[in-house]
């Protein structure tokens, strides 16, 4: 009777922590949980002479380099800005590189019209497939542009994961995409530092260990007349 029980309880306990461990597993992926940083820039036609102006103070002659064109042309491939809102909010969305390894970014456009957008897009780029509502583009240099829509937004990546997930949020209107800046002006910027370093820790972990031997051994290491020097007060390399 009593191996019965234990039998029961032993099963009952198991059961709890597979539910348990789904349940933390399902808490941790939530969409929000990988967006790591926002920055968005208000009336980026406003903006740019601003920029301009201040670059020509350290380089006379190159702030008119920075214009729609260049910003059209470099980044959105689209260097006439057609189906833009060029004086609306366009952003930059960072997930978390641990997650996203290669380029963890996407690029939050205003878009006044879906399918000039799309056809400016496909004057520079070569249009591939499209699947979920995320449309493929391989630039010259064969890298992957991807391009997904949610109301009045574009949302621009280089791979498929980035563009679906910025893009769900973007649908569900998360305030992950909206959070309080903590840095505030024309150009905004909220940063999760805490999610940041829970991603980084085992990372920054694996460095310092790996400082603190190079140190221990350093520290070792006989001095150039090939003699220690004893005595001599040797720093603690986990205090360094």
């Amino acid at each position: 009777m009593q191996k019965l029980m234990k039998k029961r309880m032993f099963t009952a306990l198991t059961v709890m922590t597979l539910a348990f461990g789904m349940w933390s597993s399902a808490q941790a992926q939530a969409p929000e949980d990988d967006v790591f940083g926002v920055v968005t820039v208000s009336n980026l036609e406003a903006l740019l002479p601003k920029l301009s102006q201040f670059v020509d103070n350290f380089q006379p002659g190159m702030g008119g380099m920075l214009n729609t064109a260049m910003i059209g042309n470099m980044l959105l491939h689209n260097p006439n800005l057609a189906g833009v809102n060029a004086s609306g909010d366009f952003g930059v969305v960072v997930l978390n590189p641990m997650k996203f390894p290669g380029n963890p970014v996407a690029i939050l456009v205003p878009v006044t019209n879906k399918d000039e957008y799309l056809g400016a897009v496909k004057q520079t780029l070569t249009a591939g497939a499209e699947a979920n509502g995320i449309y493929t583009f391989t630039q010259p240099d064969q890298k992957s542009v991807l391009l997904a829509f949610s109301g009045e937004k574009g949302i621009m990546a280089e791979t498929t994961e980035v563009a679906a997930l910025v893009k769900s949020l973007a649908d569900a209107k998360s305030s992950a995409l909206s959070e309080a800046p903590v840095v505030k002006g024309q150009i905004t910027a909220s940063i999760g530092m805490k999610k940041l370093m829970t991603a980084m820790q085992p990372m920054i972990d694996m460095m310092k260990q790996q400082m603190m031997a190079t140190m221990e051994q350093s520290m070792a290491a006989p001095s150039a007349n090939g003699e220690k020097k004893d005595g001599a007060a040797q720093p603690d390399p986990a205090a360094v």
